[in-house]
């Protein structure tokens, strides 16, 4: 199963308590969707917000590795998007 938290309070949410519910319930946590809102503040292809996208990412995915997820969802942009700006976009995303 994926998680995904929607109302962006990732940092201080509880994932035990959603691996201890997995647990009893017999379900692989399996990924996790990193936040894309505000996706002003996380766009990773930004210059100026890069850096901090990225610690706010890897503060994330090692409170979410601690449960045993390894695999994440990255979003290059939100949508609608130009075709233009797109492969620049996703090239970001991979890094």
């Amino acid at each position: 199963m994926e998680i995904a938290i929607s109302n962006g309070d990732n940092i201080d949410f509880d994932y035990k308590k959603v691996y201890n519910l997995s647990e009893k319930h017999n379900i692989k946590l399996w990924s996790y969707h990193l936040p894309i809102i505000p996706f002003y503040e996380l766009d990773l292809s930004n210059p100026q917000m890069c850096d901090g996208a990225i610690k706010h990412f890897c503060t994330l995915m090692e409170k979410v590795a601690d449960i045993g997820v390894k695999t994440f969802v990255v979003h290059p942009s939100v949508e609608p998007i130009d075709d233009i700006v797109r492969p620049g976009r996703i090239e970001c995303s991979k890094h």
